[in-house]
């Protein structure tokens, strides 16, 4: 950004507090999601969930995404967990309202599927939509289980002094948080893949 950008304060805070904190927040869900927990990186609940794998009626020839998911919450009520919340990709979660036999009848099991207050819910446990899935896996989860932990809010900072800016007349524009996940159960999360199946 060259000095002249720091004359139109108020339009670059506008978008530095808009679509470069809209960018950070966009990281953060992924991180929470998938961080590796290495240096400067969260431990995710993906990579700390359990790993699905289908039993019963999911372990069949029969089994869709619906099956693989009624499945993974079951197996967390049988663990004594009680799932709050299921994610998946945007992509995932409309194919999951499009899927039929092949005679074209919706398959999705009507008694246990609501939708309410725009919020897809399987079994009464919500569905999120969200770009930090890969798009044929899923997250089951109690995340009353987890805690997003915040030490420093959102900051944004403009300065001139970053190596040689004054020199070159530029700013340079910083978003930065700090913050933690701790995951007290991670064996109240169970993740998976849809990959294997075809519908």
């Amino acid at each position: 950004h060259s000095e002249q950008i720091l004359q139109d304060i108020p339009r670059l805070l506008a978008f530095t507090s808009g679509r470069m904190v809209e960018q950070l927040l966009d990281k953060e869900d992924d991180q929470i999601l998938n961080g590796a927990g290495t240096s400067n990186t969260l431990n995710g609940l993906i990579t700390q969930a359990t790993a699905y794998a289908p039993t019963g009626t999911a372990n069949s020839s029969s089994a869709d995404r619906f099956s693989y998911l009624v499945n993974a919450i079951s197996q967390l009520a049988q663990a004594n967990y009680s799932p709050t919340g299921i994610a998946v990709n945007p992509y995932a979660y409309y194919e999951l309202l499009q899927i039929k036999t092949t005679t074209k009848e919706y398959t999705s099991p009507y008694a246990a599927v609501t939708f309410s207050d725009n919020t897809l819910r399987l079994c009464g446990v919500p569905l999120y939509p969200t770009t930090a899935m890969a798009t044929n896996a899923f997250l089951v989860g109690d995340f009353s289980q987890a805690e997003f932990l915040v030490r420093n809010a959102v900051q944004v900072d403009i300065s001139r002094e970053d190596s040689d800016n004054f020199q070159k007349n530029l700013v340079t524009i910083r978003v930065e948080e700090r913050v933690g996940l701790a995951t007290y159960l991670p064996g109240a999360f169970i993740t998976g893949s849809w990959t294997a199946l075809a519908s």
